[in-house]
């Protein structure tokens, strides 16, 4: 078995994007699981959501969708921010 790569879910995606007459297309779940992997990895080294879906060639929506199936948040979701405090009399 190959080792799956950023360009070989890439070509794979494309392919089955290619098929579909209508709608999104079906990914299997190893492509997804790798999509998924591929995230955590932009995740630890500082990369977006956005730039790890570009990579793939995916939406970050469908990323994100993935990321919550599996059971992780998006990475736009995982931090609070808090409201500056010259805000802070509004949210009463």
């Amino acid at each position: 078995m190959t080792t799956m790569t950023v360009e070989g879910f890439r070509r794979e995606a494309e392919q089955r994007r290619g098929a579909r007459r209508r709608g999104a297309p079906r990914y299997p779940a190893g492509l997804v699981a790798f999509a998924v992997q591929h995230a955590h990895a932009a995740r630890a080294s500082g990369r977006s959501l956005a730039a790890a879906a570009g990579e793939l060639g995916l939406s970050s929506m469908t990323l994100g969708a993935w990321l919550r199936r599996s059971g992780d948040a998006p990475l736009g979701r995982l931090r609070e921010v808090e409201a500056p405090t010259a805000l802070s009399h509004l949210a009463r």
